[in-house]
């Protein structure tokens, strides 16, 4: 009779699973797996210092931001790829000292990772669907007010390419089970070019809004590596950005729509017109993006070792 109830049951959750979630077997695929949802930490500072502990390896996906067909600002004929690129590869080497970081470098002045440009150009489809069923119930939340859209800072919406890179680039993050997410990038303002004297200097952090599934965690790895910046360098003097740590819901690259799982965060190092960046020698330009990657490595390197 017990095993009569047993099979009974085991027949029931089998059927429910076939109802319900085989008819969504796309959904699923697309989704990749359920850790990105919104009021459950995709990730927790707790568990990625016991990974490091356990001398587990720290996936850490560098990001230069921008590419040749979208190089960001310009000044003095510096373009802000280039810059990106630079400090991206000083980064990744400095990261790779410690062991127990594995660093994937998004991509160098040969272009994307291949891995990343055939992703991006095979499944170009899953990554429009994912980034379209993440919307969706991001919408869908903000409609029965569980969830709020909040903005501190307005941007320049993305290209088509550039958001399907950045989404792509999410969606492989999630399925690569990547630990930390870096984008670095320098910053401008519209109009800059007709004042006399720029009016903004400075760095700033961008970082998941707290209502995302891999806030927590970013914003500690966040103000590690403010803090070691801020012992070199200035904090951003723009009006929007004098907290230094920006809470964002729709840059793509630190998970617009909760598409990132991983910690992640975007380091707008500084303007670009700032006389230690566009302005400087070629010589005395590299001291100074070495010096950026040796502080944010360091900046990691302390959430870790808390």
């Amino acid at each position: 009779m017990k095993k009569y109830i047993s099979l009974v049951i085991v027949l029931l959750v089998v059927l429910i699973l076939v109802i319900f979630f085989f008819p969504a077997h796309i959904t699923a695929k697309i989704l990749n797996q359920t850790a990105s949802v919104f009021f459950i930490d995709s990730v927790t500072t707790k568990n990625l210092r016991q990974k490091y502990e356990d001398e587990k390896p720290i996936k850490i996906l560098v990001v230069p931001g921008h590419d040749p067909s979208s190089y960001g600002t310009i000044d003095q004929g510096v373009r802000e790829l280039d810059l990106n690129l630079e400090l991206g590869r000083y980064l990744a080497e400095r990261l790779e000292r410690d062991e127990r970081f594995e660093v994937t470098l998004a991509q160098t002045k040969d272009g994307f990772l291949p891995a990343l440009a055939e992703y991006f150009e095979q499944e170009k489809n899953l990554i429009w669907q994912f980034r379209q069923k993440k919307a969706e119930i991001m919408n869908a939340l903000v409609g029965e007010g569980k969830v709020t859209r909040e903005s501190v800072v307005d941007h320049i919406s993305a290209s088509n390419d550039t958001a399907l890179k950045l989404y792509g680039i999410n969606h492989w993050a999630n399925e690569n089970k990547i630990d930390l997410v870096i984008h670095i990038h320098f910053n401008d303002y519209p109009g800059r070019r007709q004042d006399v004297v720029p009016k903004y200097t400075g760095y700033a952090i961008y970082l998941p809004e707290h209502q995302y599934s891999n806030s927590k965690a970013s914003w500690d790895i966040g103000q590690d590596i403010a803090d070691r910046l801020s012992t070199k360098f200035p904090s951003s003097n723009h009006p929007k950005e004098t907290a230094v740590l920006i809470p964002d819901q729709e840059l793509i690259a630190i998970g617009a729509f909760n598409t990132l799982d991983a910690t992640s965060v975007l380091v707008e190092y500084g303007y670009i017109y700032e006389p230690s960046y566009a302005p400087a020698t070629p010589a005395d330009r590299s001291q100074n993006l070495k010096q950026l990657a040796r502080l944010t490595a360091s900046g990691v390197e302390d959430f870790f070792k808390d």
